[in-house]
């Protein structure tokens, strides 16, 4: 190329941007002079020049080109595209116009002028004066796609066109400037078809800013990159300007008119050879073919513009045939290529009508394994535009709906006659197989082989079989002894798998993966059918087992209906247990709201489980740690001294192991549901079948890692406890552990006197408080933490310094917190209350006893300080600490005496009187503004802060106040 420009410095830069391509060798030139003589010598392909030259412009520079070479591609560069400037360059002839800060850019100059002499090379000639007329115009111009194919660069000329300024385009997609790519993964077809073959070049249609369409000349070239330069050029009244229009219009009418074929009732063949005519026209192609992909061949079933070949077998499983090959599993549209493909693999039919390009596209509801392929052809080289293959896909997608409806519709003509046909049947045997010779009848189900159980060799034999087995499958078993089949038939449930023969095998979830599907039959046996494409068939086939099976159980009539009306009982009576299962956790967790100790909430949870119709005799038992025992606590029911018998050791071997010994050792529920079976009577065993026990259950009590005991509950009969007991009793054992942990936390900093108080500091971003600092640039304080008795433990946190909106969204994201909202507001500073997580630092101390009393937090990092009693295992809680959060420091230890501080005495006796509930009410009702005048919350905000009715609210607020008085006026 020759470049001109007056400015050595910047076309030095420019020409080595250019050259680094690889590909461009440059000349420069500063003026138009000399430019003019370089030009007389020849041998170059493309002229850039800037517009401000020294005496002539670039444009006089251009004029004087044009006299000579009329084909030569000529850019110019210009620093503003005023109107008048494009005006005149276009008027001489310019191939492109572009802004000169674009020649910096290496890269994109270099694609832009390979893309202008590519255009020369296949007769793109735009500014040719002396062209007849119907010749390319010269407008046009050009843009940059990144690999998303989003507009990143544009062209003056190429925006004008389009009625855009150049920057309103940057960050547009593909489908903005071509609108016939729109559509499932069109655009994605596009760039596939320009990475394999390196640019393409097609008429299509563009819309400009103000809506109007413009038929347009398009050429994409894919960059070293991963860009895609693509160059326009206007078609508007050239000869060529409304073949864009008139396809889209073709194709659109075409697709119309098959659609409504479609719902019409017609010969699946004449409407075949009608798609083929239509796609042939639409397209502009020089045939079309639909090819059937049949289990043991490929076969053409209607063609047009060849000679006649319907019927034709074209291809082979067991050949390496284009056809063959096309119709497996891949892309969803295919392309031919005589540079890619082997044209010794194509089939004979494409060979003898010289096909050179083309692509097909599969037919079908299950891409894997279509029904056939669409083929579109031509006998020379051409680019299928993304619109084409749209409409393509469009035919496709109509042929499959055809297809589908037509299987449906003689799948349930077979299922409709089918009960007459088995009615017929004289014995198992008989009936099974007229049922599968029925089902091989149905499209889409190449064979179906039948099974029955002989209960004599507990196996299911082959009885009948029908079809054609593809080699590649081989042929069915005679016994089915593989797991899938056989767990099939025991699970009583229908069975998607990849491979049906010799056995059916590889199961699948999705229908679409499947190549068949096996069929129970009851206790009979079973039906494995080989489909292609599963979906649409499921249903029929599902149908007419069950007619099947029906037919087969005919002289077993009243037994299956007394079976039926006993599952209906049991499905009642599991009803009626799930109820009373539900009640009895009710009834549970009232026990737990209103218990204000650990003993008083085990005796309640005792008197309410024999309140249950199946429990006689229930008990709960503490684990000692040190000796590793359970001592009973609270039990209430027929116990007839039980617990004086027994003496439970968690040591004990697993098979001498007491049901409660064994919860608590293993942490999991142990059910025993026959205390008489077998012939080994351990101790607890026989004491408890003595006294009327037939089956028990029982839960671990505990809270993470901390084991308080085990709950048990007996009855008097045998299996008593089905799985509708045991999850109820488990999420009792797990409700109550978490209550007797808060229980016992409160209690211990309440009856202790000697408490030790820990200070930690936290630098990073471990702490969720911390982190929110940091990005919120504000202030956090914790307000109040609680320990809820159904586990969960609800924080008050006022945050100052930032919006209510900045903290909910990073609460959003915190895994330390949930269900965050916002209560009120005091002047700059904001309340708010959530649920702490397990993965919280409050949390973490409160598992190992240590209660938080202040967490402040800001920008440079947060102090923490928790209290636990003074006998506590501190290193244990400090070890903790530093193992989730390894930024945290304890920077403070102290012991303190609280018989000093009559304050704390008091909050002491105000919280030993106040159930956990009532604390939390009054603490939550203070904090959040309830007591301000005027209140900044009501009543209703607060009940439902925490989650409660409002009538409830007040109960609990009259009952704390009430206490909270009495310790301040009572004489106690």
């Amino acid at each position: 190329m020759l470049y001109v420009d007056p400015d050595r410095e910047a076309a030095a830069t420019t020409t080595s941007a250019l050259e680094a391509s690889g590909a461009i060798d440059v000349t420069m030139a500063t003026g138009a002079g000399d430019a003019l003589e370089r030009l007389t010598d020849g041998g170059f392909d493309c002229l850039v020049t800037d517009t401000d030259l020294p005496g002539r412009d670039g444009v006089d520079l251009l004029e004087a080109v044009r006299e000579r070479q009329s084909d030569l591609p000529v850019v110019l560069l210009v620093r503003t595209a005023d109107d008048a400037t494009v005006d005149r360059a276009r008027a001489a002839g310019a191939t492109d116009v572009l802004r000169k800060e674009d020649a910096t850019r290496g890269r994109w100059l270099a694609s832009r002028i390979a893309s202008l002499v590519d255009e020369r090379d296949l007769g793109i000639a735009p500014g040719d004066d002396s062209a007849d007329e119907g010749s390319l115009p010269a407008a046009g111009g050009s843009c940059l796609f990144d690999d998303r194919l989003r507009v990143i660069e544009v062209s003056e000329l190429f925006a004008n066109l389009y009625g855009y300024e150049p920057d309103a385009l940057l960050g547009e997609p593909w489908t903005v400037l071509f609108p016939d790519d729109r559509g499932p993964r069109t655009a994605e077809t596009v760039r596939g078809t320009i990475d394999r073959r390196g640019s393409t070049i097609d008429d299509t249609l563009g819309v400009r800013t103000d809506g109007r369409a413009i038929p347009v000349q398009r050429s994409v070239t894919a960059t070293d990159s991963e860009t895609y330069l693509c160059s326009v050029l206007d078609l508007s009244g050239t000869d060529r300007g409304s073949v864009p229009i008139e396809r889209n219009a073709r194709r659109e009418r075409a697709l119309a008119a098959l659609s409504r074929e479609l719902r019409e009732e017609s010969d699946s063949d004449a409407f075949f050879e009608r798609v083929a005519t239509a796609v042939a026209d639409a397209v502009g192609a020089d045939c079309c073919g639909l090819f059937e992909s049949r289990p043991d061949a490929v076969v053409l079933r209607a063609v047009a513009g060849w000679r006649d070949g319907v019927g034709r077998l074209v291809g082979r499983p067991t050949t390496p045939s284009h056809p063959n090959r096309k119709a497996r599993p891949g892309d969803f549209v295919t392309f031919l290529d005589r540079e890619a493909d082997d044209r010794s693999a194509l089939s004979s039919l494409l060979r003898e009508h010289r096909i050179e390009d083309g692509f097909e596209a599969p037919i079908g509801t299950t891409a894997d394994r279509p029904w056939g392929f669409l083929g579109v052809y031509t006998a020379v080289r051409r680019d299928f535009s993304a619109a084409e293959i749209a409409f393509v896909r469009g035919v496709t997608s109509l042929l499959g709906a055809r297809l589908e409806r037509d299987r449906a519709d003689a799948a349930w003509t077979t299922v409709v006659a089918l009960p007459t046909e088995v009615r017929r049947g004289e014995s198992p045997r008989d009936v099974i197989r007229r049922t599968v010779d029925a089902l091989a009848e149905i499209p889409g189900v190449s064979a179906v082989t039948g099974y029955l159980y002989d209960e004599r060799e507990d196996a299911l034999e082959r009885s009948a079989r029908a079809g054609t087995f593809t080699e590649a499958d081989g042929q069915p078993a005679s016994t089915l002894e593989g797991e899938t089949a056989w767990q099939a038939f025991v699970d009583r449930d229908r069975t998607l798998v990849r491979e049906v023969a010799p056995e059916p095998d590889e199961v699948v979830s999705e229908p679409g993966l499947a190549r068949g599907v096996v069929l129970p039959l009851g206790e009979h046996g079973v039906l494995v059918a080989a489909v292609d494409g599963v979906d649409e068939l499921l249903e029929p086939l599902a149908t007419a087992t069950s007619i099947a099976r029906a037919a087969l159980e005919r002289r077993e009539g009243e037994r299956l209906l007394a079976a039926r009306e006993e599952t209906i009982g049991a499905q009642a009576k599991r009803l009626e247990r799930l109820g009373a299962s539900a009640a009895l956790g009710r009834r549970i967790d009232g026990a737990i709201a209103t218990a204000a100790s650990r003993a008083e909430l085990e005796a309640a949870a005792c008197d309410r489980l024999v309140d249950h119709e199946r429990v006689a005799f229930a008990w709960i038992g503490a684990y000692d740690v040190v000796g590793e025992v359970i001592e009973p606590r609270a039990w209430a029911g027929a116990e007839r001294s039980y617990l004086n018998t027994v003496s439970i050791d968690t040591t004990a071997p697993p098979d001498e192991q007491d049901p409660t010994g064994a919860a608590v050792r293993t942490g999991k529920s142990q059910c025993r549901k026959r205390l008489l079976a077998g012939d080994r009577q351990e101790r607890w065993r026989r004491e408890a079948a003595r006294r009327g026990y037939r089956s028990a259950l029982s839960v671990p009590i505990g809270y993470a890692e901390l084991r308080y005991g085990g709950l048990t509950v007996y009855a008097d009969r045998h299996d008593a406890f089905a799985d509708e007991e045991r999850c109820a009793l488990e999420a009792i054992g797990e409700r109550l552990g978490h209550a007797v942990h808060a229980l016992e936390v409160t209690r211990s900093l309440l009856e202790t006197t000697d408490v030790v108080e820990l200070e930690f500091q936290l630098r990073d971003a471990d702490l969720a408080f911390v982190r929110w600092a940091v990005e919120a640039d504000a202030r956090i304080e914790l307000e109040s933490v609680v320990a809820r008795s159904d586990g969960s433990i609800r924080g008050l946190f006022t945050v100052e310094g930032t919006s209510v909106e900045r903290v909910l969204e990073l609460a959003g994201r915190a895994p330390e917190v949930t269900e965050t909202s916002f209560v009120t507001e005091r002047d700059d500073t904001r309340l708010f209350a959530c649920l702490f997580t397990r993965d919280s630092i409050v949390s973490r101390l409160l598992e190992y006893g240590a209660v938080v009393r202040s967490l402040e937090s800001a920008p440079d990092g947060a102090t923490v300080v928790a209290e636990l009693p003074g006998d506590a295992d501190v290193r244990r809680v400090v070890d903790a600490v530093s193992a989730s959060f390894p930024g945290a420091k304890l920077v403070r230890r102290r012991h303190e005496d609280r018989r000093s501080r009559t304050r704390f005495e008091f909050l002491a006796e105000v919280e030993r009187r106040l159930t956990d509930r009532q604390y939390e009410v009054l603490r939550t009702a203070y904090a959040s503004g309830y007591y301000e005048t005027p209140r900044e919350s009501s009543g209703a905000e607060v009940a439902a802060l925490l989650d409660i009715a409002q009538p409830t609210f007040n109960h609990h607020l009259h009952a704390a106040q009430r206490k909270l008085l009495t310790v301040l006026f009572a004489d106690d």
